[in-house]
């Protein structure tokens, strides 16, 4: 009989305890002996004979190595653990263990979560504020401010200290939901890195100082850095302070900005303007280049506005209806992914297959963007199919449709936006154009601007 395997793993499966070596070599002995008499019961009868050879001895074997019985793995049958450790007394071993533990001991002791902290005592208020329980945590509605637009959120606070924001459901811009910008913007309040007095060339400077240098200004040479902002107060605020400093200098920066939307609707419109979309309304929507369900700012408005109306509600198929997404883009974004077409191009592509759609619905970019505007766009067979669908679309939609430019996009091709919007009739229905602060004014131009008034020996706090 050949050698066979035992299968740990298959005997434990069926439920039979696994036999040790010497019961199994037991019973394949009495198998032998059942062999030999030519019946494998052992009756002798011969009955349970087979055709098989016999072989005149059985041996089980676990591994390769006990099969083949190399002097190396007898040697290490033997000493299964490292040298020397077999020889060890019983005191070496206690003195092994008295020094792990002792090692243990002030290794622990080093450790900074193992030491006590010194007692700290929390003082009550000493005049508790109204409707106000210590460790329960109090909700209010405040705003934070991004690229220059406001958003209502709701902040949740304990003791004092804001843990969390979420989206103000009266509020038009977030309407209850939020995103990751919004949560993460708590944590600004506890950056390590956010100024915490007044400094005045890289040293600590305090608000009496300030005051002081203040009242010395005749306003000659004086500039002011600020964020892109549309508040009230704000605005009502520098007023005044020009009012006292005719020759101030004021300038905005913000990395997250709107530049070449201001710079494309100055070109449409004669002065800049911020695009408002209105999704729910649009029945065909134009893409162009723009991640307005994930990127934009206004992402969490838009996505809302556009799950409205792709939400499929009626219970007659034959009466439902659902907006249409183009999206003509240079990388996959969550946009592109929804889009019920999508034609992946350049990014200096997008701006030819922009004038291409407005050559087919008859729009004049020349008279828009200049006499030198003249774009044409190469496309496959597909992705010209798709064009011809998208114009056919947005004629048959005229003031409920709506063509999105990215911000990444070129002034050119938010003022030829700006230009198909308008002639689609769009304008007040899906779109909206509200005044975005002064003529020529962009984020890029004033921080370059403020780089060459500091070398002219600009006065500075």
């Amino acid at each position: 009989m050949h050698d066979r395997t035992i299968d740990h793993d298959h005997s434990e499966s069926l439920g039979r305890p696994l036999a040790s070596l010497d019961v199994l070599n037991a019973n394949a002995t009495q198998t032998d002996a059942a062999s030999d008499s030519g019946c494998a019961c052992g009756s002798g009868s011969g009955c349970c004979s087979t055709s098989q050879p016999e072989s005149p001895s059985k041996r089980f074997w676990r591994s390769v190595d006990d099969k083949n019985s190399t002097e190396e793995f007898r040697r290490w049958q033997h000493h299964e653990f490292q040298e020397g450790a077999s020889e060890a007394t019983d005191d070496e071993r206690r003195s092994f263990i008295k020094l792990m533990g002792a090692s243990a001991a002030l290794a622990g002791a080093a450790l900074a979560g193992c030491r006590r902290l010194p007692e700290q005592h929390i003082l009550p208020y000493a005049t508790r504020p109204e409707n106000r329980v210590p460790g329960t945590p109090v909700r209010y509605a405040t705003a934070y401010e991004l690229g220059g637009v406001g958003y209502g959120v709701l902040a949740t606070s304990v003791d004092g200290r804001p843990t969390k924001l979420d989206g103000n459901p009266n509020h038009p811009s977030l309407r209850g939901s939020s995103d990751s910008i919004t949560q993460a913007r708590v944590l600004e309040l506890y950056d390590t890195f956010r100024s915490r007095a007044m400094s005045d060339g890289g040293k600590a400077s305090s608000i009496e100082a300030f005051r002081g240098w203040a009242a010395t200004l005749a306003g000659d040479g004086l500039a002011v850095l600020a964020e892109p902002s549309s508040s009230l107060t704000l605005a009502d605020m520098r007023g005044r302070l020009a009012k006292k400093f005719p020759s101030m200098k004021w300038f905005e920066w913000a990395p997250v900005n709107d530049d070449a939307e201001r710079a494309g609707t100055e070109i449409a419109f004669g002065k800049p303007m911020r695009t408002i979309w209105d999704l729910s309304k649009a029945e065909v929507v134009l893409s162009l280049d723009g991640d307005f369900l994930h990127g934009h700012p206004a992402a969490v408005r838009s996505a809302r506005d556009f799950a409205a109306n792709r939400r499929i509600s009626n219970p007659d198929a034959a009466k439902q209806t659902m907006s249409r997404l183009y999206v003509v883009e240079s990388a996959m974004s969550v946009t592109g992914m929804t889009a019920d077409e999508r034609i992946a191009v350049r990014s200096a592509d997008v701006a030819a297959v922009a004038a291409t759609v407005a050559a087919e619905l008859g729009t004049d970019v020349a008279a828009v963007l200049g006499a030198g505007a003249a774009l044409t766009a190469t496309l496959s067979p597909e992705d010209r199919t798709i064009v011809d669908a998208l114009v056919k679309d947005l004629v048959g939609t005229r003031g409920r449709s709506l063509i999105i430019a990215g911000e990444t996009q070129p002034a050119a091709v938010h003022a030829m936006v700006a230009a198909l919007n308008q002639a689609l009739g769009n304008v007040g229905s899906t779109v909206q154009y509200v005044p975005a602060g002064e003529k020529g004014r962009t984020c890029g131009g004033d921080i370059k601007a403020l780089g060459a008034a500091t070398t002219r020996n600009f006065r500075q706090p």
